[in-house]
Parts: C-alpha cells; sequence; structure tokens
C-alpha cells in the first residue's frame, strides 16, 4: 500500500491551500483507492480567508445526533480540545491531526509573521500513538519546507518524545485539571453551584500555546433534578426529553494567542468580525473578549447551547469572567476588554 496525491497541487502563492493522499492497494486483482490523509498550508496574515477560527453559534461541541434516553449524551465530546506540542511553541495535536507552526524572525513587508501546516489523517480506524506521531513529524517536516519557500526564517523546535492522546471523555467537573482547571477553582470558591455544569474536559496547558479550549456540561441526572424548577421562559419551549436526547446543555471557551488571535472571528450582528476589532460584546449565546498577552493579542470566547443559556441567566457571564480572568492571569495579560 502506498500514499498518492489526490486533487490539485499545493498553490503557496494563494493561501490557505490543501492537498489529499490516498491509499492505493490490490486486492483480488482490482486497484482500491481510500482517503490517507490530507495536508493543508497557511501561513498568517493571509489576503485570502484571513480568519482561520470562526466561532459560531452553531459550533457545538457534542454534534447533532439523537440519543436515546438511556444513553448519555454528555459522556464524549465528538472532536477533543486539541493538545500542546511539548511547551506549545511547535504546535498542538488532536486524535488523528497535528499542526505545526513556525514564527517568523524578522518579517516584514509583505512576508508572513508565521506560516502553518496541517496533517489530518482521513482513515476511518482510530490513529495508534504510532500513527499520530508519524502525522507530527509530517507536519513538522512540511513546515520548514514551507517556510523556507515563503522566506520565513525560522527554527522549529523537535517534537516532544512522548504524545498523549486528547480525552473525548467528560469527567467530574470539580476534578478538571490543564484547560478546564480554571473551572474547577471557581467550583471550590462557590457556595452554591445551582444550575453550573457538573462535567468538564480539556487538555493540558502549556506556556507557548497559541489555542486553549474546555468543554462543560451538564450530566442526564443534572438535567432531571433542574428542568422542573424551570420557568416556561426558561425552558423556551423545550422539554427535558429534548435536553437529554437532541439539544445537551453545554458551554464551550476557546482562547487564542498571537496571530492565531488576530484571525479569529465571532458571529457578530449576524455577521463574522474580527474579535480583536471587536474588543469584547455578546451576540446571542456568544462571549467574547480581548487582551494583549506579553505584547501580542489574545481574544478569548464562549459560546453555550442556547437554551442552557437562559437556564444559567446572569451566572453565564460570571463563568466568563472566571475563565477569561484565569486565562489572562497565567498568561501576563494586560488591557484586558470584558464586554460591559
Amino acid at each position: 500500500m502506498k500514499p498518492e496525491r489526490r486533487g490539485r497541487r499545493l498553490e503557496l502563492g494563494r493561501l490557505p491551500s490543501s492537498c489529499s493522499f490516498e491509499s492505493v492497494r490490490e486486492v483480488d486483482g482490482d486497484t482500491e483507492h481510500s482517503d490517507h490523509f490530507s495536508l493543508t498550508v497557511y501561513a498568517l496574515p493571509q489576503k485570502r480567508a484571513p480568519y482561520i477560527h470562526e466561532i459560531g453559534v452553531d459550533d457545538k461541541p457534542f454534534g447533532d445526533r439523537s440519543f436515546r434516553e438511556d444513553e448519555d449524551a454528555t459522556a464524549q465530546v465528538d472532536y477533543p480540545s486539541r493538545s500542546p506540542l511539548g511547551d506549545g511553541l511547535l504546535g498542538d495535536h488532536g486524535r488523528k491531526s497535528a499542526t505545526v507552526t513556525a514564527g517568523c524572525e524578522g518579517a516584514a513587508g509583505s512576508r508572513p509573521t508565521s506560516v502553518s501546516v496541517r496533517v489530518g489523517g482521513e482513515y476511518k480506524e482510530e490513529a495508534t500513538d504510532t500513527d499520530l506521531r508519524a502525522l507530527a513529524q509530517m507536519a513538522r517536516k512540511a513546515t520548514a519546507d514551507a517556510a523556507r519557500r515563503l522566506g520565513c526564517k525560522t527554527t522549529l523546535p523537535e517534537l516532544p518524545a512522548r504524545l498523549t492522546m486528547p480525552s473525548l471523555d467528560l469527567g467530574p467537573a470539580e476534578s478538571g485539571q490543564g484547560t478546564c482547571g480554571w473551572y474547577a477553582s471557581m467550583l471550590r470558591g462557590t457556595a452554591e453551584r445551582g444550575r453550573l455544569p457538573d462535567r468538564s474536559v480539556g487538555a493540558p496547558t502549556a506556556s507557548a500555546t497559541r489555542g486553549e479550549s474546555c468543554v462543560l456540561a451538564m450530566s442526564p441526572d443534572g438535567v432531571r433534578r433542574i428542568f422542573p424548577e424551570l420557568t416556561p421562559a426558561e425552558r423556551g419551549g423545550d422539554d427535558a426529553r429534548s435536553a437529554l436526547t437532541r439539544r445537551p446543555w453545554w458551554i464551550r471557551t476557546q482562547s487564542y494567542f498571537g496571530d492565531e488571535a488576530e484571525a479569529t472571528m465571532v458571529t457578530h450582528d449576524y455577521s463574522a468580525k474580527p474579535v480583536t476589532v471587536l474588543g469584547a460584546g455578546r451576540d446571542r449565546t456568544i462571549l467574547y473578549a480581548s487582551a494583549t498577552c506579553q505584547g501580542r493579542p489574545a481574544a478569548f470566547t464562549m459560546n453555550a447551547d442556547a437554551t442552557y443559556s437562559r437556564v444559567l441567566g446572569g451566572r453565564t457571564a460570571e463563568v466568563f469572567k472566571a475563565y477569561v480572568g484565569e486565562a489572562a492571569a497565567r498568561r501576563g495579560c494586560t488591557d484586558l476588554k470584558l464586554p460591559e
């Protein structure tokens, strides 16, 4: 079996640009093709598709599939929070993908300030630790080559000795660590948990990560406990079965730093706008804030299920302030702008 390129070639003059590879093998005299991996190159800032992170009201950690009432809709997220490669300076990885970023030294004029390559496995099987490392090695090699060809002078760190597979499983919120550690701390200082999420899943934190995320959610037992006390306005026409089978109650926080912050946009007044330009605000279920962290911009966002946002009411802002406050302090941020 060998990989073959499929589709158009990479065009470094028109970024972002992608290509895909498929595996080819002979089976009983026939040639079989199947998706193998994809490779995407982007450089920031870029004129085409300048925003690479879009936070929208339809951005759901639990997808759109329906669950049976005897299933646990918030036991696992569809996709994990991405884990840093080492201290995060090199990039990050998921369960079947790796992104490596090169910071460009002394970038000026039209040259990019960073060059990134994302390599993702497109095969159906779960990736092994060996697969994940191969994807990361491929991304590092491709990033070094793309940076050289784009005139980006850089020195890439080596890959860490071990890559830990990110978790999909939510656990007790009070035990949360890493990118969800701030919420565990908040709960320890909160006398009345009330309707706050009781589950969380995140990823390790690191000093130089360009992005962090955490998913909080309510367990089925929590939904059954809380729902009877809700007012008609808080329910918004939903019933407990909806929260248990079709629309789980969740919150997701996402932070981006440096070039990635400037390339982050949120839905505002039904159109997409950059967080670093907007500064701070709220649009429907999305809250966002900004800051300057070690001389570079930072964007902080939080989104929630629409029904759960009504259920939490004013505590949504409480959660957001706790999240942004911890992240800003940990990253040495100043000039913090929060929604009024």
